[in-house]
Parts: structure tokens; C-alpha cells; sequence
């Protein structure tokens, strides 16, 4: 569930790759449970894309997965497939039509809601968020060292939330930040996700320090859910409604929804969730992400932890939507179309000059740094060549497209 890479759409035609965000403790070296496109044959492009399943599934860092590959605005079928297991405990296998949160792919859906909104004139993108926002109005300052409050020396706009350079505290559980300071979001960061409603979700993001001067740093902080909040101010509507209406509707995504809006059908679909080592992942990111990771990388979800089942709270604009691989396909291949609907009736859910402004780098012209490994699930020299365009992971220098 980390952010999409429209790149690795452009240059290797990866539409949808989708297994549950919550991942397995245990997997046994498993086949490939079902090739379903009619007609698709073994390829040594659809060999390798086994060979990298199963490793996935033999290193224990997946239960099961569905992976989607194709080209030319989803013409063209390279590749479909499901490995491993919905439920490894059941031996039930992972099909094509399971349901699973699917975390972070959540943002890029967030950024073309706010892009339409841009097309509209009715946001943009260099407006601060306390225009929408009145609790942001209001903001404590950025944290030092000595625990003393630094003024802001400028708003965060709706760009920084989409870039992650608003300077909030990056959100998971990690106690320090690179830098050694206090992480003020580690404490919070239990309530703040089970808040409410949208409105209570702002009000406790805005009590917490930030930790760096807004457009400076790249910080994967909750930023984009409060970009979800602007979208449902300024529509006047609930985030799931106006995904409704916008966008699934249009794409025929019908088994896509926030966790909190989930019907029984798309309920009795769902994988058994897992979750992961997180002292491990604090420890050391890149290492508990590398192949010689030692130890145990996963375990099923207690009750209390499986955020599909948990009561319902706010619709979350970065994590909080469940889909399956051929709804989110469907979404994919949009993209790969520019904002045009794959079906060639000519009908757009953006333009294509906003799908340009999203896919552009934004963020290595002006920040001291690049995104953290916990943000692009990636190592030593990915972060190098990576980039934030609008909800989206970029090649550095990207000018869109």
C-alpha cells in the first residue's frame, strides 16, 4: 500500500499489482492459483512475473496476491494472476474477486478527485489549507530539538499536502525522527486515526507540532487525508460520495469503498488480514524490507488492528479504501489513458494537462531531501532517483506525462 509510481506505469505498463496492505506471517512456495484472461498464454514476461510472486510468497512477505499487467490503455492483456492465499490459516487461495484494503493507492485516487476540483476553479493548488480548514488557521509551530515552538514561516498549501512537504511529523509508529528529535505524532497517532469524523480528525492533526518549515522536507504524514477533508468542504459532500459520483461511477468500480462504507458482499470478499513486524520495521526499514531479512515479518491481525473490521471512523483519503485488482485496473488504466475512460467512448474524468501536473516532479527543485524508505518501499539508491509529483511517487526530474 505505498504510493503509486506513475513512471513504472509508463515504462512497464504495470496497471494494478494489488495484494492486502496487512501482510502474511507465513507463506509456503505456492503456484500460480489462476491465470483468468481467456486466451492468455505463458510468456517469459508472465514466467518472470512468477518467479517475483513467488518470492514474494516464499520470503513471507505476502499471504497471496492478484497482479494485473497490461499496455496500449488496457488493449492488450500481458498479464493477470492470483498467488498464495485470502486466508493462509483456511488454505483458501487468493482469487481475483477478494476484497482487501488497499491503503496508500487510496492518495492517488485523492489527487484526482482534487485535480477535478482544480479543473473547476474551485481549489488551488497554491491555496493554504487553512482557507478550507479553519483549525489550520491556528498552527503550534515547527518542534526543535530543545522542545521549544519555531512560528511557521509560511502556510502549508494543498500542493505541500499532496507532496508530503507540509512539514507535519511523518505518521507511523516511529518514535525518532532521522534527525534524532522526538517524533510528536508517534504519541497521538492511535487516536488521531480513530477519530470521528473529518472535521475531528483536522482539529487533532492541528494541535500537533510540526516538525520542519513547510515545502522544505518531504515528511509521509497524514497530509493527504486532510487534502480529503478540503475535497469534502469544498463539494459539500462525504469523501465516499463524491468518489461515488466522480469517479467510480464513471469507471464501473463497484467493489471499491472506504473500509468504513463496506457493504456485506464486499465484507464476505475480504482477505483475513495480517500485519507487520513493526519493531522490526522501526528498527531498521530498509533491512526488514531487503531479502536477507532475518525473523518474523508478519502475523495475522488481532481484532483491534484489522481496520476493516474495526468500528467505523472518518473516510480516510490515504489509506482507507478497499477494492479488488479489476476495479483498481479499471482506475489504472484511466491513467494510462491520461484521464480518458478505457472504453473509447472519449468520456474524460480529468484533463489530460492535469494528469501532466500530477505525474511532474514536485518536490526535488526545493526539498533538502528524498522520500524516506518507509514512503516508496524502496532502498538505497531508489530514493535517490525518486520524487513526489501530486499524490504520486515520480522519477526525479519528471516533467509529466
Amino acid at each position: 500500500g505505498y504510493p503509486s509510481s506513475i513512471n513504472q506505469v509508463k515504462r512497464c505498463h504495470i496497471v494494478a499489482c494489488s495484494w492486502p496492505h496487512n501482510m502474511a506471517a507465513t507463506a509456503s512456495a505456492t503456484s500460480v492459483n489462476s491465470l483468468e484472461v481467456v486466451g492468455l498464454i505463458k510468456t517469459p514476461f508472465s514466467t518472470a512475473v512468477d518467479s517475483w510472486a513467488q518470492k514474494w510468497l516464499d520470503s513471507n512477505r505476502v499471504a497471496g496476491m492478484a497482479v494485473a499487467f497490461s499496455q496500449k490503455g488496457g488493449k492488450k492483456m500481458l498479464h493477470k494472476a492470483t498467488y498464495g492465499f485470502a486466508d493462509k490459516e483456511a488454505q483458501r487461495p487468493f482469487s481475483g474477486d477478494d476484497t482487501y484494503q488497499i491503503a496508500s493507492l487510496t492518495k492517488v485516487v485523492v489527487a484526482v478527485a482534487l485535480m477535478q476540483l482544480v479543473e473547476e476553479g474551485k481549489v488551488a493548488l497554491e491555496d493554504p489549507i487553512s482557507k478550507y480548514v479553519e483549525e489550520f488557521k491556528s498552527l503550534k509551530g515547527v518542534l526543535g530539538a530543545d522542545g521549544k515552538l519555531t512560528p511557521l514561516k509560511s502556510e502549508p498549501t494543498l500542493l505541500d499536502a499532496m507532496r508530503h512537504t507540509t512539514g507535519m511529523a511523518p505518521y507511523f509508529f516511529i518514535p525518532k525522527l532521522a534527525d534524532g528529535r522526538d517524533n510528536p505524532f508517534a504519541a497521538e497517532m492511535g487516536a488521531v486515526l480513530r477519530a470521528p469524523t473529518t472535521k475531528d480528525f483536522a482539529k487533532m492533526l492541528a494541535d500537533i507540532p510540526f516538525v520542519h518549515q513547510p515545502g522544505e522536507y518531504i515528511d509521509y504524514a497524514l497530509s493527504v487525508d486532510l487534502a480529503g477533508y478540503v475535497i469534502e468542504v469544498v463539494t459539500g459532500m462525504p469523501l465516499s460520495e463524491y468518489f461515488q459520483k466522480s469517479i467510480f461511477a464513471p469507471l464501473g468500480m463497484k467493489s471499491t469503498c472506504f473500509t468504513s462504507k463496506k457493504t456485506e458482499d464486499i465484507l464476505k470478499r475480504r482477505v483475513k488480514s495480517y500485519t507487520a513486524n513493526i519493531e522490526a520495521w522501526i528498527a531498521d526499514p530498509a533491512k526488514y524490507l531487503s531479502d536477507d531479512f532475518e525473523g518474523e515479518r508478519m502475523r495475522p491481525a488481532r481484532p483491534d488492528e484489522d481496520w476493516v473490521l474495526l468500528p467505523p471512523v472518518f473516510c480516510s483519503g490515504g489509506a482507507g479504501l478497499m477494492s479488488t485488482v479489476d476495479d483498481y485496473m479499471k482506475f489504472g488504466e484511466c491513467l494510462l489513458m491520461k484521464g480518458a475512460l478505457p472504453d473509447g467512448s472519449g468520456r474524460r474524468i480529468l484533463q489530460e494537462s492535469s494528469f501532466m501536473m500530477m505525474t511532474k516532479d514536485h518536490t526535488s527543485s526545493i526539498c533538502k531531501n528524498v522520500p524516506p524508505t518507509y514512503a516508496i518501499n524502496g532502498t538505497g539508491s531508489d530514493m535517490e532517483r525518486k520524487a513526489f509529483g501530486i499524490g504520486v511517487c515520480v522519477d526525479k526530474g519528471s516533467i509529466g506525462g
